[in-house]
């Protein structure tokens, strides 16, 4: 067995892969089902709870996640001392979120919000009870057992959601999801682990992963306002049914982003930090790991803007149309976000996360001025300004992160080149297939999808980014 670092490396990107695509295909699944049993308007309320409650969980977590992984060295004090604090501030916030309900309920003037955000905050209190754990697997490069855990969670909390939304709970199956998956998780993480922490507590400790940690938190916190203010603004002034829509397609544009992008970037992390010392070893691996996520997720985001209005109509129904110029319109910050997300591990590795921090600030503003002239135009308009800005940033952001590893951008740019002429390829072919089929019935996406799939894989042969070597398929990134 293969037990370099590279080895292991590559295990860890394996599992996270199966996992991902395993976990993404039962969400998609269950997405199906609820999008046919329920409204737009149930995803919009949950939606709207979602913004106010995921705010606090951003906060719970302190950043020590990332502080654990990132720290040469680790010891009990550390890990036992963190415990406690995520588990007391866990519970603090998911008490605000209790008494603050009515007011989140008020703020959107509906009333039956109140109970939805305070069953929505156990899941809160629930998942803190594992952050070490989960923080240890990563770590160590366990993502075996992480995937595996993350399926069980995903297969329950669908399962659940389904049979709720079946029996008639509208929009509380979707709390139900939530809730159910974060207890699944948090027990799985600690029935496997074989760590436990200690009654005791260590300032010492605590003050050793401060200085990290509240960079991450803070980040995390000014991060997460960024990527929801549109979703708060939608639901504020354009109401439930605008937001259910809204969500169905950023979600959508998200999936190349979840399921390559965030998987890449959650196994590059640990992979980096031990580079952090050899910069030009740093820029190979980090080009590499940009270079795979170009080659999978532009093709996909390509597929995604022509094949939109038939995706909709065949996976979720017609009555979600009118999320298909949202998708579109976000496709264009997708093709930049799939590779411009993995600037924040840069940041992290080479232990700058005050940096980042800094950059996250003046997003959130920008962000906020652009999405509030927006929400003027409608929900387009929000799309419209979401989109144009965070096309922008990419670019701003990768200058000032590769300056810190020595990254000249043009290089960069230039390692993506294949990958976007591979991306332009299978978006073309399958613009040229909608004049020859009909992409709204089955038979014909499946045609299409089918032809675009193996137009693709002859690609990637074609470029020798995929080979046959001593008997087995290779995938080679270093070009």
């Amino acid at each position: 067995m293969n037990k370099t670092p590279q080895g292991r490396a590559g295990r860890a990107l394996g599992w996270s892969f199966a996992g991902q695509l395993t976990t993404q295909v039962v969400s998609f699944l269950a997405a199906i089902a609820l999008a046919r049993l329920l409204s737009p308007t149930d995803f919009g309320l949950v939606g709207m709870v979602a913004v106010f409650v995921g705010f606090l969980g951003v906060l719970s977590d302190t950043g020590v996640t990332a502080a654990l992984i990132q720290r040469q060295r680790v010891e009990e004090a550390h890990l036992s001392s963190v415990f406690w604090l995520n588990v007391g501030v866990g519970a603090a916030l998911a008490c605000t979120a209790w008494l603050a309900a009515p007011l989140v309920a008020d703020f959107y003037d509906q009333a039956g919000l109140t109970a939805v955000v305070r069953w929505s905050a156990l899941a809160l209190a629930i998942g803190t009870l594992s952050v070490v754990q989960y923080a240890l697997a990563v770590r160590q490069l366990e993502f075996k057992r992480i995937t595996l855990i993350e399926i069980g969670s995903v297969i329950s909390s669908a399962a659940v959601a389904v049979a709720m939304a079946m029996n008639g709970y509208g929009f509380w199956s979707l709390v139900g999801q939530t809730l159910a998956g974060s207890i699944v998780k948090a027990a799985a993480l600690w029935l496997s682990a074989g760590w436990r922490p200690k009654a005791a507590w260590k300032s010492a400790a605590v003050k050793d992963v401060a200085a990290f940690s509240l960079s991450i938190a803070g980040f995390n916190l000014v991060n997460y306002f960024s990527r929801n203010v549109d979703y708060l603004l939608i639901g504020k002034y354009l109401g439930p049914e605008a937001l259910g829509y809204y969500t169905l397609a950023y979600k959508l544009m998200l999936y190349p982003l979840q399921n390559v992008s965030a998987v890449v970037a959650r196994v590059a992390f640990p992979l980096l930090a031990r580079l952090q010392s050899d910069a030009a070893a740093l820029r190979r691996q980090y080009l590499r790991i940009t270079r795979g996520i170009g080659l999978v997720t532009f093709p996909m985001v390509g597929g995604l803007f022509v094949l939109a209005d038939s995706i909709v109509a065949i996976v979720f129904g017609d009555r979600w149309q009118q999320a298909v110029p949202l998708i579109r319109i976000l496709c264009a910050t997708a093709l930049f976000q799939s590779v411009g997300t993995t600037v924040g591990v840069i940041y992290q590795a080479v232990g700058k996360p005050h940096i980042q921090l800094r950059m996250a600030c003046i997003l959130a503003l920008l962000l906020f001025v652009a999405l509030a002239v927006g929400v003027q135009f409608g929900v387009q308009g929000v799309a419209v300004a979401y989109a144009g800005l965070m096309v922008v940033w990419a670019n701003c952001s990768f200058l000032v992160a590769f300056r810190l590893i020595g990254l000249p951008i043009r290089r960069f740019y230039a390692s993506l080149a294949p990958a976007l002429a591979i991306g332009a390829a299978i978006t073309i072919l399958a613009a040229i297939l909608r004049f020859a089929v009909d992409a709204r019935t089955i038979t014909g996406f499946l045609i299409i999808l089918t032809s675009c799939a193996l137009a693709y894989a002859a690609l990637l042969c074609a470029c020798r980014y995929v080979r046959w070597v001593d008997g087995r398929v290779t995938i080679m990134l270093d070009k």
